[in-house]
C-alpha cells in the first residue's frame, strides 16, 4: 500500500521531521520532487524483491526525466529525440541550452554525459558524470557510468 502510494505521489517523505509544518499546498514542486526522490530513495532501500526495486527503478527514472518547467522539458525532449534520430550533436546543443539555463538539473548534464560516452569523448562525458553526482550523488545511472568511463580509460582500480 505504501509503495503504490509513494509511486502515485501521494505519500510524503518519511525524512520529514515531527517539526517540519511544510504542506503540499505550501511547498515547491521542487521541494515535492526533494521529498518524493527521497521516498523512493528510502523504498529502494528496503525491499527485498527484484520485481519492486524495478519499479521503483522506473519511478526514479521517470522523476528524473521530469524537468523543473515546461522549458527544460522541452528541451530534454527535444535531445531525446534527436538522440533516438542519431543526430547526437542536435541532442548536445539541445542540452548545452539546457545546462546554460538549468544548470541544477542533474539529468541534463546525465544526457550530455552519455552523448559524449557514446562519441567516445570519454573526457567530456567524465566531467559532465562529476556535474551530476554533485547534484544527485545517488544517480546510479551516472555512477556505473562513471564505471564504464573509467574502464575505457584504462583506469580499472578506479573503476
Amino acid at each position: 500500500m505504501f509503495l503504490t502510494a509513494m509511486l502515485t505521489g501521494t505519500a510524503r517523505s518519511q525524512a520529514a521531521g515531527p517539526g517540519d509544518n511544510t504542506s503540499p499546498a505550501t511547498s515547491t514542486a521542487a521541494e515535492r520532487r526533494a521529498e518524493r526522490r527521497a521516498a523512493l530513495f528510502a523504498a529502494l532501500e528496503q525491499t527485498e524483491s527484484e520485481a519492486e526495486a524495478r519499479v521503483i527503478e522506473e519511478a526514479i527514472w521517470k522523476l528524473w526525466f521530469t524537468a523543473p518547467d515546461s522549458r527544460a522539458q522541452s528541451l530534454i525532449d527535444a535531445a531525446r529525440e534527436r538522440r533516438r534520430g542519431g543526430d547526437l550533436s542536435g541532442a548536445i546543443y539541445a542540452l548545452d541550452e539546457l545546462i546554460a539555463d538549468y544548470p541544477d538539473y542533474a539529468e541534463g548534464w546525465n544526457q550530455r554525459a552519455t552523448l559524449y560516452y557514446m562519441q567516445g569523448n570519454f573526457q567530456d562525458s567524465l566531467a559532465d558524470v562529476e556535474e551530476v553526482l554533485a547534484r544527485e550523488p545517488r544517480h546510479f545511472g551516472a555512477l556505473s557510468g562513471k564505471v564504464l568511463i573509467l574502464m575505457r580509460l584504462g583506469q580499472t582500480r578506479d573503476a
